[in-house]
């Protein structure tokens, strides 16, 4: 299992420079287009020991996908163009690629399967599938922001249990480390991509199997904040030391906001701490995530940067 000590990440901002001292002020600078949100190189060698992998989540899924189900992906916008659907989808299970850029077709479709309530285990792969596509891929489409492929994904990887968090976790981490397809142009969606993986590695671990889970939980944690931090900057947004997380207002729907107050209680809340204790770090900043607690960005680094917790 991959070591390191939170004490390595501390002293780094969002963009593993020097963090800003209270009451100090880091203008973003002005950019002429899309970015990427930098990553620390402790952080980066985090992500790494998730086994990143563009491929990895495609290739778990596409097996329970049979003909069936690529029919029913297909026929999803009412039979329309349904040949040209079935012809693209099968392709993309064929050559477990995704290409950087997709058209209406398969697109709509995708889109429309995304946001089904699936029934079953079988319609949590179909949509599991859809929407790690939508993830990938940058289209001229209207189908929302990123985050809105990732809620669902993330969703029924939880639904689909113990076989699906991996390659999911994988996935995610690529994600967070390549911002493919509409993240780079939307840097306000990135945190969620470390909320993601930080709820991921609570479901997935297993204390008295994995000593170094608290660790992995706390780099994941400091790793968020700074990436709010980034995404603030990257907007040229003043970075502040009043500013509380600015982080599910950015999830567009308040379905999704729901669902990953849920997600955050239930993975990082429990059990709650005692009558009259604050909790632990990760309690604290669960809390400023989901609004309890009007906790500021620098606060937050100062918190986990001091390798407590």
């Amino acid at each position: 299992m991959f070591r390191w000590s939170i004490p390595i990440l501390s002293g780094c901002g969002p963009h593993g420079t020097a963090r800003p001292t209270p009451g100090s002020r880091l203008d973003g600078a002005t950019h002429t287009g899309p970015v990427p949100i930098p990553v620390a190189a402790p952080f980066s060698r985090l992500l790494e020991s998730f086994s990143p992998a563009e491929t990895a989540l495609l290739d778990w899924v596409a097996p329970h996908l049979d003909a069936a189900a690529v029919d029913e992906i297909a026929a999803a916008d009412y039979g329309q163009d349904y040949p040209e659907h079935r012809r693209a989808i099968a392709g993309l299970l064929g050559s477990r690629r995704i290409p950087e850029r997709m058209d209406w077709v398969p697109v709509e479709v995708l889109s429309l399967v995304r946001w089904s309530p699936p029934a079953d285990e079988r319609a949590h792969l179909m949509r599991l599938f859809c929407s790690l596509v939508l993830m990938r891929v940058a289209t001229d489409q209207t189908v929302g922001g990123p985050v809105q492929a990732l809620t669902p994904l993330v969703e029924s990887a939880l639904a689909l249990g113990p076989a699906a968090l991996p390659p999911v976790r994988g996935y995610v981490a690529w994600c967070r480390l390549a911002e493919p397809g509409a993240w780079r142009s939307q840097p306000a969606e990135v945190p969620f991509l470390t909320l993601a993986l930080l709820l991921l590695a609570a479901a997935m671990e297993r204390p008295d199997a994995d000593p170094d889970a608290d660790l992995v939980r706390a780099g994941l944690a400091l790793g968020l904040v700074q990436d709010v931090a980034g995404a603030l900057a990257a907007e040229d947004r003043p970075w502040t030391v009043n500013d509380p997380l600015p982080l599910l207002r950015f999830a567009e729907t308040g379905a999704n906001r729901r669902l990953w107050r849920t997600w955050t209680r239930r993975f990082l809340l429990e059990p709650p701490a005692p009558a009259g204790d604050p909790g632990t770090h990760l309690h604290l900043l669960a809390h400023a995530v989901i609004g309890d607690l009007p906790a500021s960005t620098a606060e937050l680094l100062e918190l986990f940067g001091d390798g407590a917790g």
